[in-house]
């Protein structure tokens, strides 16, 4: 689970320019927020920009894993990261027998289809939220996204995706319930954060997600 961001100065004033994106900050607010788009188009120039086997994974998962990758970034082995070493998301912590640091985006995406998008069979989901569920499962946990999922769509939070969850889901505005997962997932954050303060370094970055 990928949690690197770029930090500045307190009180900073600057102006930056990436990928032809003319920024300017003038206040500590809008400096975090120019941060986070110049994460975002740093970790766009890191994912490899080769197709992804459209004909070999289905369209959903296409669109959902893209944003996986740009979410995720290339290779980062932060000592703060709970997930520990991680490329494009995959942490050794999960995949000990991986070579994390030579693993390739095809790779990845491969673990993504199989040990994700098919194992939770997020396919049986509406493609906007089975998109959510891939992105917040890879970066929370994929029972921390159910619960969000559950309680979003008022069923038992047990945080296992059965029948009755996938009824209330698909009957349920799809619209409302994202809404709902972005601020249960930005709430859980401030909460982690409250808990363990050396990691409020990745919050903003954590929030920005969440909105996605």
């Amino acid at each position: 689970m990928c949690r690197r961001r770029l930090e500045g100065g307190r009180g900073a004033t600057t102006g930056d320019k990436q990928n032809g994106v003319a920024v300017v900050a003038t206040t500590l607010g809008e400096f975090a927020d120019l941060l986070e788009q110049v994460v975002v188009l740093i970790r766009k120039d890191q994912v490899d920009s080769s197709p992804i086997g459209d004909a070999k994974y289905p369209a959903d998962f296409v669109a959902a894993v893209k944003l996986v990758l740009i979410d995720e970034g290339g290779y980062s082995n932060d000592p703060e990261d709970p997930g520990g070493e991680t490329k494009y998301g995959i942490d050794k912590r999960t995949h000990p027998s991986l070579d994390i640091k030579n693993l390739t985006q095809s790779d990845a995406i491969d673990i993504y289809y199989k040990e994700w998008w098919q194992f939770y069979r997020l396919d049986l989901f509406p493609g906007a939220i089975g998109s959510k569920m891939l992105n917040v499962g890879v970066n929370t946990g994929m029972k921390q996204a159910v619960l969000f999922l559950q309680r979003a769509v008022g069923v038992n939070d047990d945080g296992v995706i059965g029948p009755v969850t996938r009824g209330a889901v698909n009957k349920a505005d799809i619209g409302v319930t994202l809404e709902s997962v972005r601020e249960q997932q930005k709430q859980f954050y401030r909460n982690l954060v409250a808990a363990k303060p050396r990691l409020s370094k990745f919050l903003n970055g954590w929030l920005a997600r969440a909105e996605r």
